[in-house]
């Protein structure tokens, strides 16, 4: 049986279930790591109901009791995870893309109660470190180097014990979207990829989930109006995790268009997970309660 709580990620979700001592799995069977349930996504054409899903598993030894005990943790985790999710924003000038998408995946991750101050210091305290033509600090935005450096700081900063976040760098030939890819496994693992997208200019746009050829990604730039390429959606109805859909093949072009990695030489991507709730291989296979 697969449910879905709205606007709540399957490994959140089942996280806060495992808190209170159930298991449940957040494929289904013979699934792959890093893609979403096939069968749910059979039954359901709707993504908002595929990528939050979650799966219970019953037989003939569940008695009323454990059911009854379930819905009550159920329950429980419902009220727990109320306030998860953070609308996330939009960037105040022409050149914090870097920033805002970083402050954003930490947003999109971790509970608001959860987020240390210092991790929102350092992140506007590394970025914005390139001048502009005219001399002025900033107005060239945030270059690779200290995109990399934040990165290494995150990664260490979670290692400290103060906020479970982990962050890997990647560049080049790694930032791509094969099947085998480690920015296609970090998304679907729950994670999140902060990457460099041409916009008219590089451009810094948060990943969060990936569906089938599509990706789902939060764009600090707010538009009002739609592309003139209807491949490219506008999305209003999840703050909290999207407001763009791409489809895969825009992304992958090497050449300098909207939405594209662009260049192999060029690419960038810094993944970032909350440990509490990433999805391990392990945890793929069917438990039951």
């Amino acid at each position: 049986m697969h449910l879905s709580v709205s606007g709540v990620k399957s490994t959140v979700f089942q996280h806060k279930l495992g808190e209170y001592g159930a298991c449940v799995s957040v494929k289904s069977a013979c699934s792959t790591v890093g893609m979403p349930s096939k069968a749910v996504s059979v039954v359901s054409f709707d993504h908002k109901d595929v990528l939050p899903s979650w799966r219970v598993s019953l037989s003939h030894l569940t008695t009323q009791e454990k059911i009854a005990e379930f819905l009550q943790i159920f329950d429980h985790s419902y009220k727990g995870v109320g306030t998860m999710n953070n609308p996330l924003r939009y960037q105040m000038t022409e050149y914090d893309c870097g920033p805002t998408s970083m402050l954003n995946a930490v947003s999109y991750l971790f509970p608001r109660d959860d987020i240390p101050p210092e991790i929102i210091r350092s992140i506007m305290l590394y970025c914005l470190d390139c001048f502009g033509e005219d001399g002025g600090s900033g107005k060239c935005g945030t270059s690779c180097m200290a995109m990399m450096f934040l990165s290494n700081w995150i990664n260490g900063y979670g290692q400290t014990g103060h906020l479970p976040i982990s962050s890997k760098y990647l560049s080049g030939e790694s930032v791509n979207f094969s099947q085998n890819s480690l920015l296609r496994d970090a998304l679907g693992r729950g994670g999140a990829a902060v990457v460099r997208v041409d916009l008219e200019g590089w451009h810094y746009v948060l990943l969060t989930h990936i569906q089938g050829e599509q990706v789902y990604l939060f764009d600090p730039y707010y538009l009002a109006k739609p592309f003139d390429d209807p491949a490219l959606q506008m999305v209003e109805d999840h703050p909290c995790e999207y407001n763009r859909i791409v489809p895969i093949c825009c992304m992958e072009r090497s050449e300098r268009e909207l939405y594209a990695f662009g260049p192999t030489e060029n690419r960038e991507a810094i993944l970032l997970f909350n440990e509490q709730t990433v999805l391990m291989a392990e945890q793929t296979v069917e438990y039951m309660i």
